[in-house]
This record gives C-alpha cells, sequence and structure tokens, in this order.
C-alpha cells in the first residue's frame, strides 16, 4: 500500500516541511513505512520505493517567448480579466524518493498552501512508470490513493466504458487509481457547462464529494458483478481529491 499527504492551510508551507523533514516525513516511509498504528504486513509495503509524485499550487503566470507555441498561456488570463489562475505542479519520477536530488532541491525551493504527495508501492500488475506515479493531475485537479482495486484486471474494461470521451483518453497509465479519477472526472463533469478540465474556478466540497460518492458506488456495483465481494476478495480506497481551494479525502 502506497503513503500519501494532503495539506491544504491558510499559509503558505515548504514543500520541504512536509516531503523531508519530519520524521515520519514521505520519504522516510519510502524506506520504512512499518511505523505505522495498526500495520500488519496484508496489503501493506514496509518499502515504497516505486517512484513518487509531488503536486502544490501556485498562481504564477508563465510568459512564454513563442506565443504560438503555447497560445493557452495568453488565452487563459485574457478569459479570466487578467486575473491570476491558481494551478496545479506536479513533479513524478520513478526514481525511490529517498535517492532524488531534484525532489531535495525542489522541495526546499518550493512555498504553497496546498501540496499533495505520494511514494509508491506499485499494485500486481501495473508496472512501474511516470504514467502510474501519483498525484494524478487534471485542469486544477490532484488526485492519489493509496490501496487498491482488487482483482482490478476483471473490471476495468467495465469501469473504462462509463467513462466521458474526455475522461477516456486522459488515462495514460495502468493503474486502478488513474481509472478511478477518471471516473470522478466522468462525474464531475456531468452537466456541466465546463469541462472539469478547463474549468479555473474551485468546484466546491459539493460537487467534489458528490463525485467521489458516485465513484464509491460504480465500483462498489463493478465488484460485486464480478464477484470480488466475497471470500478473501477486499478492496480498500483511500483517495485524496483536491482543487487547491478544495479538499476531500
Amino acid at each position: 500500500m502506497c503513503r500519501w499527504i494532503t495539506i491544504l492551510a491558510s499559509d503558505e508551507l515548504s514543500l520541504s516541511d512536509v516531503v523531508l523533514a519530519p520524521a515520519n516525513s514521505l520519504v522516510q516511509m519510502s524506506k520504512d513505512a512499518s511505523f505505522h498504528p495498526g500495520y500488519s504486513d496484508i496489503n501493506n509495503h514496509a518499502m515504497n520505493g516505486d517512484g513518487f509524485g509531488v503536486g502544490w499550487y501556485h498562481a504564477n503566470v508563465a510568459v512564454c517567448p513563442f506565443p504560438d507555441a503555447a497560445p493557452h498561456i495568453s488565452s487563459e488570463i485574457v478569459k479570466n480579466g487578467g486575473k491570476k489562475i491558481t494551478k496545479a505542479a506536479v513533479f513524478k519520477d520513478t526514481q525511490p524518493a529517498w535517492n532524488h536530488t531534484n525532489l531535495r532541491e525542489l522541495c526546499l525551493a518550493t512555498r504553497s498552501n496546498c501540496i499533495m504527495a505520494h511514494v509508491r508501492a506499485a499494485s500486481k500488475n501495473t508496472g512501474v512508470s511516470v504514467a502510474n506515479c501519483h498525484p494524478f493531475k487534471a485542469g486544477r485537479l490532484l488526485f492519489c490513493h493509496n490501496g487498491r482495486i482488487d482483482s482490478f484486471i476483471k473490471v476495468r474494461r467495465a469501469m473504462m466504458n462509463l467513462l466521458s470521451d474526455e475522461a477516456f483518453v486522459h488515462v495514460r497509465g495502468t493503474t486502478d487509481s488513474e481509472c478511478v479519477f477518471a471516473l470522478i472526472l466522468t462525474y464531475l463533469g456531468d452537466g456541466g457547462e465546463t469541462s472539469p478540465f478547463t474549468q479555473t474556478e474551485p468546484f466546491g466540497h459539493k460537487n467534489l464529494v458528490g463525485a467521489i460518492k458516485k465513484a464509491f458506488r460504480t465500483i462498489e456495483i463493478l465488484v460485486e458483478e464480478a464477484g470480488l465481494n466475497e471470500g478473501e476478495h477486499f478492496s480498500t480506497l483511500n483517495f485524496s481529491l483536491t482543487d487547491g481551494d478544495t479538499s476531500k479525502s
């Protein structure tokens, strides 16, 4: 089971104070996650060395010297009347978090009032790749998960069939977590005038909670239909979802 942390604070924090500095920081848990209340070997990994990811929010306006190469930058600012837009940024890699110099440098140099970080222990048959590292990003949304959908390969096709075209195309990796995020994005986009991939305003608790609840219920139905809700089968769904202003975990 992976490990993650999400912090939404009134004041900015250094990423290093979350990822590096604490005695039981994410970097420490990437090396040894056994220091954990109620820890057991069931669905747990003491080592989370199959990659990492850090996500944070900022309001920086990027200036591109070649506007034709990045027309979305200037058009976003114009649409918002020149107002700065809250944006999510993500840095991910497949190297172990404890052995990544660039992660340390980034954390020491970056501050944000909303931080999401994750260290990964790859589930069976998913593989180690940047596409499979959390957190996953869509527009101003960040999402991460620890746990699993048991025997996900048996429900993956049914879940993918429920996705909107936009969410389906967005899935680049092989994890159950990314498919769950795509399902949440599908429900966030249902009946809305703005795509969750392009929305610049906060989504609000009601919308985020509603989409997560629908995703939970859908997973329950798919697992039951596949006969994976009995005996030794079990799934663990520990999610974190935020838009930088609104957080639900």
